[in-house]
């Protein structure tokens, strides 16, 4: 049985949208713009308050040139982990 490393901190897929954001030179309101979805819900993401939906993985893979499974990954385990830490918070 191999051992595992579970870290206790969160990386949500905002942190590595800030990084594109920052890399592409792009304010979220620039972003919301151009791949037709509210500033709200890019903020949300930015927060880690909003999902990355399938559409949104998609609009993003245009723009930051990283395959929409990516961004769809990165949401999967940031939830996963989210619930691992609430989990073991809950029982020390």
């Amino acid at each position: 049985m191999k051992n595992k490393y579970y870290p206790n901190y969160l990386v949500s897929p905002g942190d590595i949208l800030i990084e594109d954001l920052n890399y592409f030179n792009l304010l979220p309101i620039e972003l919301s713009d151009r791949i037709n979805i509210d500033v709200k819900i890019i903020n949300g993401i930015l927060k880690g308050e909003e999902p990355i939906t399938r559409e949104i993985a998609i609009s993003f893979a245009k723009i930051f040139k990283r395959p929409s499974r990516f961004w769809m990954n990165l949401e999967k385990q940031y939830q996963k982990d989210k619930e691992r830490l609430k989990l073991s918070e809950a029982f020390g």
